[in-house]
C-alpha cells in the first residue's frame, strides 16, 4: 500500500494528443516493470523549472498534484 505512480509529461498545447494508453505503450516497450507504470496522465503546458539547465521543482508539482494512495 505505497503511493500511486503519476507521470506528468510536458506537453505544449500546440502538439495535442497524448494519451495515457501512448505513454504505457512506449514504457512497456521500453521495458519498464508493469508495477512502475503510471496510473494517472497529468499533461502540463510547461514543467515549474528553474535555470537554464530546466531542472524540474518537483516540490512544486507535489504542490500542484497531490499524492494520492493505493488501496
Amino acid at each position: 500500500m505505497g503511493e500511486r505512480v503519476r507521470a506528468v509529461v510536458e506537453q505544449p498545447s500546440a502538439a495535442a494528443g497524448l494519451t495515457q494508453a501512448a505513454v504505457t505503450s512506449y514504457l512497456r516497450a521500453e521495458g519498464l516493470p508493469v508495477h512502475e507504470l503510471p496510473e494517472q496522465l497529468e499533461v502540463v503546458d510547461a514543467l515549474p523549472c528553474k535555470g537554464t539547465l530546466r531542472e524540474v521543482l518537483k516540490y512544486r508539482l507535489g504542490e500542484r498534484f497531490p499524492a494520492t494512495r493505493a488501496r
